[in-house]
């Protein structure tokens, strides 16, 4: 019943953990706590982070997490498609977040499944992730990593996963680890606020891949009668 409610009002009502340092995938049900309290987004990021980290932690640590969450509207009305990204900042040594448009949420959600992907850890080789169809896949990453522009990445991942997939990446920047470096969405948007770059290359994460198609969401009879 409260998976039906959470799909009813557009959520996946899902969210993935993926553990870089073991390799493991958990796919969780989204918290009910987390939909009661926010509208996703920014909230969902605030919301999973100031529980799951302690202050003081490195932000380029393997004990830094990111979390990647779609907006409110994400998938369900036009022109909603902001995605959140959320970690302690190397700049601040604060939960930060930053915001970026494109077609990344409008798959992750509508049409991958998740609400969230929760990232941990760190990898020991460069790596990407590729997230579809309720299920998310740990990439090798080698051949992308190591000076290529975000959008020569963007082209190589899109050969292995799927020619519209939409794909958030780092450049040189991020790989070593410049404070200040930006997250990419598709070669064209950019998540440019508190470094977070650094975050996914400390993590050895070079992409989250993406893709699918979401469905047209039924709306609850009293919200069109």
């Amino acid at each position: 019943m409260y998976y039906r409610r959470l799909t009813m009002f557009g959520y996946a009502g899902k969210i993935a953990r993926i553990d870089l340092s073991s390799g493991k995938v958990l796919i969780e049900e989204t918290p009910n706590w987390l939909v009661e309290l926010f509208y996703g987004g920014k909230g969902f990021v605030y919301g999973i982070l100031s529980r799951e980290l302690r202050p003081g932690i490195d932000p380029l640590s393997g004990s830094n997490k990111i979390v990647i969450a779609a907006g409110a509207l994400a998938g369900l009305a036009p022109a909603s498609s902001k995605t959140i990204v959320g970690a302690i900042s190397p700049l601040s040594g604060l939960i930060h977040d930053t915001s970026v448009g494109e077609w990344f949420s409008y798959m992750l959600r509508g049409g991958a499944g998740f609400d969230a992907l929760v990232i941990e850890g760190a990898s020991s080789e460069p790596v990407y992730l590729w997230v579809s169809k309720g299920r998310v896949e740990i990439r090798d990453a080698g051949r992308i990593w190591g000076g290529l522009t975000t959008r020569d990445s963007v082209k190589l991942i899109r050969e292995e996963t799927s020619k519209a997939a939409s794909i958030m990446v780092i450049g040189p920047a991020g790989e070593n680890l410049v404070k200040i470096a930006n997250i990419m969405v598709d070669g064209e948007r950019a998540g440019g606020r508190g470094g977070l770059g650094a975050v996914f290359g400390s993590k050895g994460l070079k992409a989250i891949a993406t893709y699918g198609i979401p469905p047209i969401y039924p709306l609850p009879i009293s919200m069109v009668s």
